[in-house]
């Protein structure tokens, strides 16, 4: 067969390069960097930058911050950075390879109390500013080397505690027992909407990242109790910072990987003040839709890019931007994915762009000014049996924001952050329908809709502010405080969402961590737009309760363990499935517990093991109370790696999930010749799936050569081939459910040239 020929090609060259040993005179990078002041990005002078375990190779920083770790052997390194009044610091996986500069910033925190008076020990885990639970940051060299992830940022958070995925096939996350739409996205200061390909209009999640996570510094990933900065989300916030391009030479990278070809160059501008950065990616995914059942081949690309130029020391700008587009023909014979529609053919394209000028208007504060905008259109075509007019959807939106934000220090013990932003929102929704039915990609639910015939545009706004306190009142206690206010014109609402959060430190190894706040978030912009009922709702609120302890074994190993209550008000459930008429009548809850113990890389070995309780449950006047979509009782990681040396590591993930509910249907009337209906059975949500599990191994290879450098890996997920069901759809001429599968045995790999 002509797909055997090419991955058996694919795969012998993957193997080939593998086995090579190579040797090179000259194996030396360098390391550059930044360190600054966590809190009010000033430089700091002076401080003491050291690659742990080696004496010889150290530097001090400048009176800009700058320094400079030159003729680097290659290899995987931790970096210490040491001052005086500050925590010490330790930067985990910076990557040296030949002729590469590899740039990192040290954000240092200031002590608010003397040496004496607080034990401090340098660690591998540090927390972002007004950050005090639910919180983990990963380097970019953490994301690409995850296994089972595919180098994507919303894959490789899947691993994280208190977090599934919907299905192999799609990347939406459920964080603590939250719907995918709960979650927030925002890349360098610029909330993206979905930053996925194959993202539906209202949803966060889609099939695969178009986040290249070389572009990548580092991710912070919050999982409940985020800070007043954030808003709009009941569940998550996941924050990108990208890096900045090279300053000092320009280089080239060539990739194959499971997101598709790729391009990415980077260089200086206007002697050393600045640098450019951009990726360009293309799908190729003919060559791997074997393994996947389909026979559809999904075809999409994306751009990204990021100006960097320093005017003054005391001043940045950036420009950050990114984009994509994505197509796909599914016709009836792909049954993984129609689920009772003939044809369906997918079409979506967005952008995000924004700018952002950074001052350093004092030695205690910064501020930022955003611009940017978001858009994205999709179209939906699809016909089913009994004709190709089963229903069109085609729709944009728009959002142009304004925003401005102040952090201050007033003292090493007092802090405070302000900002305000104003968004400009565009609405165009066509729906056109007769009856039709299709499942859910997020749910895996049977959704029936009737005639639809909608045609709205509209035009709004969003309003908010924020104002954010830290305190240090002693030794060991950090007390964070927080108000926020949003205002939403198209509904005519208006809330506040005070916010509290706290950290103690027991001992020197022990922090008890503790928040407590509001959260709103209105429907998604579709689904407001679909009825003009629905622009009479109200915000959904959640209310977080979390208490946490934290505790570290040693400074590369961790363990926290947090209990948490999610409590929803004015929740929206379908009030009319046909019409997709919605209200506020609900209410429910996510109540669990989350362990995580985490080693970083050191002595070769790394390793992480997570684990999740949760019950979510709602109700509603017209429902008694039923087990939600999410309710997945236990889940269980565990990733182990070993780097055997500089040029080889193994790693390996296993993950179970306990069953999901659903509704089975038991049969199914003929309501008309051909067409048919689904009986379900009484009760919402009253079976469970079969549990989900599956093991994961991957293998990666550095090789590095006088001027080049080559990373390759190989993938096998779901190495035993578990066959995990997704979802049943009713055979009618059988009279049974038959399986709908997630992805089986699948072999994937990637290679990286550096120039």
């Amino acid at each position: 067969m002509p797909f055997l020929k090419r991955i058996k090609g694919f795969l012998f060259i993957l193997l080939f390069v593998l086995t090579l040993d190579v040797t090179a005179n000259q194996k030396i990078g360098s390391i550059h960097g930044l360190a600054q002041d966590q809190s009010t990005r000033q430089p700091l002078k002076t401080v003491f930058i050291q690659i742990v375990g080696n004496n010889q190779l150290s530097a001090i920083s400048d009176d800009q911050g700058k320094f400079t770790l030159p003729e680097v052997p290659i290899g995987t390194y931790r970096i210490k950075a040491t001052s005086n009044q500050y925590e010490p610091l330790i930067k985990t996986d910076v990557v040296v390879s030949t002729g590469r500069q590899v740039f990192i910033e040290m954000n240092l925190k200031h002590l608010a109390f003397t040496l004496e008076e607080v034990q401090v020990k340098p660690n591998f885990f540090d927390k972002p500013v007004g950050t005090n639970t639910s919180t983990r940051t990963l380097s970019s060299e953490e994301i690409r080397r995850s296994p089972g992830g595919l180098e994507d940022v919303n894959r490789v958070m899947m691993s994280m505690p208190g977090i599934v995925q919907t299905s192999d096939q799609t990347n939406h996350l459920v964080v603590r027992g939250g719907h995918p739409r709960e979650n927030l996205t925002v890349l360098d200061m610029i909330e993206i909407p979905n930053s996925n390909h194959f993202g539906e209009q209202g949803s966060t999640g889609g099939t695969i990242s178009m986040i290249n996570t070389d572009l990548i510094r580092e991710i912070d990933f919050s999982s409940g109790g985020f800070p007043v900065r954030y808003g709009d989300k009941l569940s998550s916030v996941l924050n990108i910072q990208l890096r900045e391009g090279n300053r000092h030479k320009v280089e080239t990278d060539i990739s194959i990987g499971m997101a598709g070809a790729g391009l990415t160059v980077e260089g200086p501008i206007i002697k050393k003040k600045g640098s450019w950065l951009l990726s360009m990616r293309k799908s190729y995914l003919g060559l791997v839709k074997g393994p996947t059942s389909l026979t559809a081949v999904p075809e999409y690309g994306d751009l990204q890019a990021k100006v960097v130029y320093d005017p003054t020391p005391k001043n940045q700008i950036s420009m950050v931007g990114i984009g994509g587009s994505d197509h796909v023909h599914i016709t009836d014979q792909d049954d993984l994915y129609n689920r009772g529609w003939n044809n369906v053919l997918y079409h979506t394209r967005q952008y995000g762009i924004g700018l952002n000028w950074r001052t350093l208007f004092s030695r205690n504060g910064y501020s930022i000014l955003t611009c940017s905008q978001v858009f994205n259109q999709s179209e939906f075509l699809v016909g089913d049996r009994r004709g190709p007019d089963a229903m069109s959807m085609t729709g944009s939106e728009r959002e142009t924001t304004i925003k401005a934000e102040i952090n201050y220090d007033i003292s090493t013990k007092h802090g405070f952050s302000i900002g305000t932003a104003v968004k400009e929102i565009e609405l165009d929704h066509i729906i056109r329908s007769r009856e039709v039915e299709f499942y859910s990609n997020e749910t895996g639910k049977l959704i029936k809709l009737t005639h639809q015939d909608q045609d709205s545009r509209l035009s709004t706004f969003k309003a908010s502010s924020f104002v954010h306190y830290k305190v240090t009142p002693t030794a060991g206690l950090d007390l964070n405080f927080g108000l926020r206010g949003d205002y939403f014109n198209l509904t005519e609402t208006t809330n506040f969402s005070p916010r509290f959060g706290t950290s103690y430190q027991i001992s020197s190894h022990t922090v008890l961590n503790g928040s407590f706040g509001y959260f709103y978030q209105p429907m998604s912009y579709i689904f407001l737009n679909w009825n003009q009922h629905n622009k009479n709702l109200d915000s959904m609120q959640a209310k977080h309760y979390i208490i946490g302890l934290e505790h570290l074994f040693d400074q590369d190993f961790r363990l926290t363990i947090e209990a948490y209550i999610k409590d929803y008000q004015d929740y929206i459930l379908l009030n009319d499935k046909e019409n997709l008429i919605l209200n506020n009548n609900a209410t429910g809850y996510a109540r669990g517990v989350d362990m995580f113990a985490q080693k970083q890389l050191t002595n070769r070995i790394y390793g992480l093991i997570s684990y999740s309780y949760l019950v979510s449950r709602f109700k509603s006047p017209e429902l008694d109370e039923f087990d939600s979509d999410f309710d997945t009782r236990h889940v269980f990681t565990l990733i182990g790696g070993y780097r055997l040396s500089d040029q080889w590591e193994f790693s390996g993930k296993w993950r179970y999930i306990s069953g999901k509910p659903y509704t089975p249907i038991i049969g199914s009337d003929e309501v008309i010749p051909g067409d048919w209906e689904p009986i379900f059975a009484d009760g919402i949500n009253v079976e469970r799936f079969p549990s989900y599990h599956r093991l994961d191994f991957r293998l990666d290879r550095r090789l590095h050569f006088p001027r080049w450098n080559l990373v390759t890996y190989f993938e096998i997920e779901n190495i035993y081939n578990r066959r995990n069901i997704w979802s049943y759809e009713w055979d009618r001429s059988k009279g049974k459910n038959r399986e709908i599968h997630q992805f089986g045995f699948f072999p994937i790999g990637g290679i990286r040239l550096e120039f």
